[in-house]
């Protein structure tokens, strides 16, 4: 094999690999860090604008990324690079004939001229045997540096997902869509986690709140009436727990039926509004379960309750107030104005 056809194999046959594998120069210079112009002198043999330790470190590299034996690529390149300074220095020397010496005869030795006949021929015969083994060895170098050639460059199966992860600078650098995905996916997952664990802790809350109410209902539901009647003591502002008004959207004629139900024995303290604008007393009793009082008025009503679960209360028979009286339990200052169909609540601890 001649020095043009090494060369050409050389250039062309890595540029095939490349381009047979569908990758771009731009993608090898990306992944290797190499400039893109050097793999390109590359390509076309021009190794003549940066040292040689660069050179080799490139078509190293090169060869790495295509999956090429790199030592016998770096040995093409050697052997290469030796060979183009000779043969551009063989074009430049013209060749010189040296003339052959003129042959001496001495005229003192008779000549034997079938001695000579038989000197000269064998010679030329020693010639060509050696002639033809140079020629057999020449082809037998040939055939093995094409083996070898033909060996170097056998187009590879190029992992390129495997080369691409070996030479992916960025990926020690910067997350994967993948590793986005799980951290995203993990951070969604405490966010839940979180959110469920913060709804179980309010409605826990919720229902220790509501036991605890439901505990204070039935302790003040239950507890004992003794036979001293309600007055004003009972009723100190230091004991107030909330006030509130709620108007009754009801048609009330007057004058109106207020009744009370006992439901317990609890203690009452009820007064009303004559025509003069005077508070009147109508009783202040401890009354039994089950009793029923009637007051029939015109104006302002007033009751003072011991307790608002041992009550129910409605006005003209149908228009219950239970709902308003029950929001805290406890003792009860209430008014209820006709006029304004507005009902004045207070509610106070024991």
């Amino acid at each position: 094999m001649d020095n043009k056809k090494q060369e050409i194999v050389f250039f062309e046959k890595m540029r095939s690999i490349r381009k047979n594998n569908d990758i771009e120069l731009k993608e090898i210079s990306d992944n290797t860090k190499i400039n893109l112009r050097y793999l390109e002198l590359i390509e076309k043999g021009d190794f003549d604008s940066l040292p040689n330790i660069y050179v080799r470190l490139f078509i190293r590299t090169y060869a790495d990324y295509l999956n090429l034996d790199t030592k016998e690529v770096l040995l093409e390149y050697d052997k290469y690079t030796n060979i183009k300074p000779k043969k551009l220095f063989q074009k430049k020397i013209k060749p010189v004939k040296l003339k052959e010496p003129k042959r001496e005869i001495k005229t003192q030795t008779k000549i034997n001229f079938d001695e000579e006949k038989a000197k000269e021929e064998k010679p030329k015969e020693i010639d060509k045997n050696n002639k033809e083994q140079a020629n057999s060895e020449k082809s037998k170098q040939e055939l093995d540096t094409k083996k070898k050639i033909e060996q170097i460059y056998k187009e590879p199966k190029i992992d390129l997902q495997k080369n691409r992860k070996k030479f992916d600078v960025n990926q020690q650098y910067f997350y994967s869509p993948s590793n986005i995905f799980k951290i995203a996916s993990s951070i969604g997952l405490i966010i839940i986690v979180y959110i469920l664990i913060s709804y179980l802790s309010k409605e826990q809350s919720k229902n220790i709140e509501l036991n605890q109410n439901n505990l204070e209902n039935e302790i003040n539901t239950n507890l004992v009436t003794d036979n001293s009647k309600l007055n004003n003591d009972n009723f100190n502002q230091e004991k107030l727990i909330s006030s509130t008004s709620k108007r009754i959207n009801k048609n009330i004629n007057s004058p109106y039926l207020f009744q009370i139900l006992t439901k317990k024995k609890t203690k009452l303290n009820i007064s009303h509004d004559n025509s003069n604008g005077e508070r009147i007393e109508d009783c202040n009793i401890i009354a039994p379960k089950d009793s029923i009082l009637k007051f029939v008025n015109e104006g302002n009503i007033y009751f003072d309750l011991w307790n608002s679960n041992h009550v129910d209360i409605t006005i003209n028979g149908t228009i219950s107030i239970d709902q308003y009286l029950k929001e805290k339990n406890g003792l009860v200052r209430g008014e209820f104005n006709p006029s304004n169909k507005k009902l004045y609540l207070k509610f106070y601890n024991y």
